[in-house]
């Protein structure tokens, strides 16, 4: 099928592939780095706290995981 097209379709094409891989991978390293930011200030607040506070951040870091699930209900 691709052998078929010609010059300026294909570069049609590459073009389109390319916008939708940068755009793709932009919204994935944003998810991935907005993740982490939380990850780690969820982990500096249960070394800090103690009690109920303390399950109170060990509760939001599971529920923190389980945001990666694509089929989780609220």
């Amino acid at each position: 099928m691709f052998a078929r097209l010609d010059s300026s379709s294909r570069l049609l094409l590459l073009g389109i592939c390319l916008f939708f891989g940068t755009f793709l991978f932009s919204t994935v390293y944003s998810k991935i780095k907005q993740f982490r930011e939380t990850h780690r200030y969820i982990r500096q607040e249960i070394r800090r706290s103690s009690g109920a506070e303390r399950r109170y951040w060990m509760q939001e870091k599971k529920q923190l995981w389980l945001s990666l699930l694509p089929f989780r209900h609220k």
